[in-house]
Formats: structure tokens, sequence, C-alpha cells
């Protein structure tokens, strides 16, 4: 029996320089040598393995020496050559992110910081990354993050909603065997724009029109006119009424104003629910006192987060209102009802992520 296969090496891993040109696209050069003319003296030469030098697009350059690896003096003739060089002194055993960090406080020595927030509309969005600095010769920012696979990438609407207000999320594998931009993941391709049907703006021409658009939302069964019997001062009464079905074995009349005198005690007196609601009832109003009767949960104000990733990477997106959780014989049902227009690719994100939104002013 032969013996099995070898996996086949993997290419060795670039070195933290490599990586760190890579993410801040400047030109490394760590290979060869570098001379520097001194007067009265030999050249001073630079071994570029030992002492890696990044040119930026700006003009700018930053040398790392190793620990002591280039003196003072040395130092002093590098400088004065190389007028806007930078000359830093890493350890050994220094890291990827000690590496970035301290590139973005010489690129940016303001403004590097790893958390930005924005409102867009009274929706609070906030950005995270291993590093947030100016965006040289652009507007805006750009926020470095390191993932381990490309399941943790950004879904593209929300890529393309941040770089609309000048924030490039540039994402980056930083994996045992591989390392590289993230590539675009089949559950990040969606396209901009909500999903058909996923957004609701209710009818408020009337409470009853308003009423059966927000059941159709969550898939309640809402059926106008249906007629009841009750018994009321002696008589079996007919009348007609509008029921909601909410889950199997919970459901509700609701009453415009139509029912008059003792009918709606007498209706509850037969087990029935009975949920008023006056005509010129605000509509916020109205979504309480529908929620108030719905075994749901319900989470005010709530926080989505881009992907599934860690905390200190997240781009959360906080909306005013509602997130309601109910399960239904289909399923459960996840709505947000807020008050907030929300923009296209904010709507694309929550409904690629199984959310509906239900738009509705509180007049």
């Amino acid at each position: 029996m032969p013996a099995p296969l070898a996996p086949a090496p993997l290419a060795p891993l670039p070195s933290i320089f490599k990586k760190a040109a890579a993410i801040f696209g400047a030109q490394l050069l760590d290979t060869g040598q570098y001379f520097f003319p001194r007067k009265g003296q030999a050249d001073l030469k630079l071994d570029l393995a030992a002492t890696p030098v990044m040119e930026f697009p700006s003009g700018r350059r930053i040398l790392f020496a190793k620990n002591d690896s280039l003196p003072a003096a040395d130092q002093a003739v590098g400088g004065a050559f190389w007028k806007k060089a930078l000359i830093v002194t890493l350890s050994y055993d220094a890291s990827l992110r000690e590496l970035l960090y301290t590139i973005c406080r010489m690129i940016d020595p303001h403004g590097c910081e790893n958390t930005v927030s924005f409102a867009d509309n009274g929706i609070t969005v906030t950005v995270r990354g291993e590093l947030i600095y100016k965006n040289a010769g652009n507007p805006g920012k750009i926020c470095v993050v390191l993932l381990d696979t490309a399941d943790q990438r950004l879904p593209v609407s929300l890529h393309q909603f941040l770089e609309k207000n000048q924030i490039v999320v540039s994402e980056w594998i930083d994996g045992e065997n591989f390392f590289g931009p993230a590539p675009v993941s089949k559950s990040s391709g969606q396209a901009p724009g909500p999903l058909p049907g996923y957004l609701v703006t209710p009818d408020t021409s009337r409470p009853a029109a308003f009423v059966a658009d927000f059941a159709a939302a969550f898939g309640m069964k809402y059926q106008a006119g249906v007629e009841i019997s009750f018994p009321c001062a002696g008589f079996q009464v007919k009348a007609r009424s509008n029921l909601l079905s909410i889950a199997p074995g919970r459901e509700f009349l609701v009453d415009f104003g139509d029912l008059q005198g003792d009918a709606i005690a007498s209706i509850e007196a037969t087990g029935f629910s009975v949920l008023q609601i006056s005509p010129k009832q605000a509509y916020g109003s109205v979504v309480s006192a529908l929620l108030d009767v719905m075994p749901a949960d319900i989470q005010i104000n709530p926080v989505f987060n881009g992907a599934d990733r860690p905390a200190a990477s997240h781009v959360s997106i906080e909306v005013p209102g509602r997130l309601v959780t109910l399960s239904t014989g289909a399923g459960k049902v996840n709505v947000l009802i807020t008050d907030r227009s929300c923009d296209a690719h904010i709507l694309s994100f929550l409904n690629h992520s199984g959310i509906r939104v239900i738009q509705v002013s509180g007049k």
C-alpha cells in the first residue's frame, strides 16, 4: 500500500514589514544595500534586510532599525539625506499590530484612533478597527481591520454605506496560513437595496388600514368585517368587527369605535378580548397598543453588528425604535419598528439579516 501523499508545503508568510507595507499601500525596500554619502568619510552602508525602509505615496519614508542596529550618528546621516525620512527603533519581537500602530501615529499624529462614530438621520453608526486614520489626499478616513477568515468580512452593502460617509474599511486576513486582503465571501456579496416586501410603510389614511398593514408585516391574520354574536341585556346580538389572529389560540377583536354601549363588556364576558383603537389615535400609540397584546420579545433602540467578529472590530448600527421578535406558526419573525428613514444600504443589510422594517411616524 503506497504511503499517503504529504500535503504541499505552505508558502512562507510575509514578514510584518511586508504585511504593513501592503496594508498602507507603501513600497518596502528590504533587500540589498543603500549607500549614504558622508563628507570626508566612507559612505554609510545601510543593509536593507536589517533596516528595511518603507516609501509612502506621499513621499514620506520610514526607516525601521531593530534595537540598536543603527547608531545615532548613522541615523543623523540618513535623516540629513532623506529630508522626509523618519527613523523608528523596534524590538526584534515586535508584533504586526505594534508595527501598524507605530506607522499610523507617524502618518497621522493627531488622528490615529480605533473608534469613530457618526449619525445618519438619527441612526448612530460606530466603526471600530485596529487603526482609523486620515485618508491622505482624500476626504474621510481609513479603518484597518485584521480578520481570521473571509466570513468575518462586512457585507458589501455596509462597505458602500460607509464609503458614502467617507470611511473606507480596509479588511485583511492575518491567519496562520494566509495573509492578504479579505476576498468577498458569499455571505457578503449581496446587492444593495431592500428586499421586496421587507420595507413596510403602513397606510395611515385610517386606523383600520394601518392595523391591516401592520399585521401583514408580521404574518398575522387580520380579517375585517367578521360577523360576531354575543348576549347583551337578555338578547342575542349580532354585529361586525375585526379579527386579529396573533398566534394559535391568541385572537383579538379590534374595535375602531363601532361597538357601542355595553357591547364590549358583553363580548369580553364570553371570553373574547377586545382591543379598542380610537379613530383619531396617534399611530405611535396604536403600535404600542398592538405590541401590548402580542406575545413578543422587544428590544428598545436595538444595536445591529455588521459581521460576526470580535467586538474590537465591530461596525455597529443603533436604530431608534423597537426590534420585535414574534413566534408564529411559520417560525420566528423579526421586525424593526422605527420612525427613521433608513438609507437603502442599511435596509439591504437589515433585510438580508432576516429583519423586516416598519417605518411609521409617531403622529
